[in-house]
């Protein structure tokens, strides 16, 4: 979550890493009876976005090459987002699916009946393309729209299926 304005008076107030992340979150109190202490959590530390990448194996014609961007707080999503990827000479697109309103973003692509990329199917850009769309952060503004390259291990396409190399 984002950090939260309250409107309270803090005797206290500490930053530590409390849950370990290695990011500083805030815990403010107050001396007076029933006040709570509040806590917040930075979830979104020195760069929020993550992507997740596709399970690694081996794709065929239909199959879904999914991967999942997280924000770190909740993202709005209008229109067609997506992300570029290399696969083989080409560049193909995984669609945004779902996640509007989450903090975690589902992108995916289906294999056509020709694609192959037998050395390994990678990110084009670590960059997402609006394609019309937006994406909108909870706090009304344009959310931000790269994320660290990830290298993906294994994703390989052969939609054809194996052929024959001699007999």
């Amino acid at each position: 979550q984002l950090l939260q304005s309250s409107i309270f008076v803090a005797n206290t107030v500490l930053t530590r890493d409390f849950d370990g992340d290695g990011d500083l979150d805030i815990a403010a109190g107050s001396s007076s009876s029933g006040t709570p202490v509040w806590l917040h959590k930075n979830l979104t530390g020195e760069d929020p976005m993550r992507l997740a990448p596709p399970a690694s194996r081996a794709y065929l014609g239909g199959d879904q090459i999914g991967m999942r961007v997280s924000f770190g707080f909740p993202i709005t999503v209008t229109g067609s987002p997506r992300i570029a990827l290399k696969m083989g000479a080409n560049t193909v697109y995984a669609n945004y699916v779902s996640g509007s309103g989450t903090q975690t973003l589902l992108f995916r692509y289906t294999v056509g009946t020709s694609d192959v990329d037998l050395d390994g199917v990678q990110l084009l850009t670590n960059v997402i393309d609006l394609n019309g769309g937006t994406l909108t952060n909870s706090e009304g503004g344009a959310a931000v729209l790269t994320f660290p390259m990830t290298t993906f291990n294994g994703v390989v396409v052969n939609a054809p299926g194996p052929m024959v190399q001699s007999v």
